[in-house]
């Protein structure tokens, strides 16, 4: 899930620039987030890019893939427990991942 969210975040963030990830503890959740500033994510798309076989458009990444990896991220967090959503981070995109602390 991480590796996915990595991958994504690379793919978008403009070149030179770069990725943030920041891991902190609340309570019993543990929190990640992975930042890019890229062109960030449409309020109206924010939950549907987590449904199998959605990508955004007007992508122009180099790299396209087949809109499974955010579905497959979904599924692997909820598993466990967890929640993922995605946050503007103006500019850019913020991936959220909060999962139980065992």
């Amino acid at each position: 899930m991480l590796e996915n969210l990595l991958e994504n975040a690379l793919r978008h963030a403009p070149e030179g620039s770069s990725v943030r990830i920041d891991a902190a503890l609340d309570g019993d959740q543990v929190e990640l987030r992975v930042a890019d500033s890229g062109s960030g994510v449409a309020s109206q798309m924010r939950d549907k890019i987590f449904e199998r076989f959605v990508q955004v458009e007007g992508d122009k990444s180099s790299r396209r893939g087949h809109g499974l990896g955010l579905a497959f991220c979904k599924l692997a967090v909820e598993a466990h427990g967890g929640k993922i959503w995605v946050e503007d981070a103006q500019p850019g995109a913020r991936f959220v991942v909060r999962l139980p602390h065992a």
